[in-house]
């Protein structure tokens, strides 16, 4: 049977306009609606593609709150950090 992967792309900081509202976080880690981003986009993969194994690239400098943490755990998203230099396509091939 044949693996499938879902990877979020989350590697870099935001802006610094948003950061003064939102402080120095990964853009899928913004406010939306009563919770972040990357659940909307991790329930909008699992709808498409169906359940599989889940990834998010996240900045090697960002560390992890513990309710984002428990959040990501029981999405069963496994957090991946990378240079916040990488591209996108680096971030992937990493």
């Amino acid at each position: 049977m044949k693996k499938s992967y879902s990877v979020i792309l989350s590697s870099s900081f935001v802006r610094p306009e948003i950061a003064t509202e939102f402080g120095n976080i990964p853009p899928s880690f913004l406010p939306l609606g009563s919770n972040r981003l990357f659940f909307h986009q991790h329930n909008l993969l699992i709808s498409i593609e169906g359940n599989h194994n889940n990834y998010i690239t996240l900045p090697e400098e960002y560390e992890l709150c513990s309710s984002d943490a428990y959040l990501l755990i029981n999405l069963g998203i496994e957090p991946i950090f990378c240079s916040t230099e990488f591209t996108f396509g680096q971030a992937i091939v990493f």
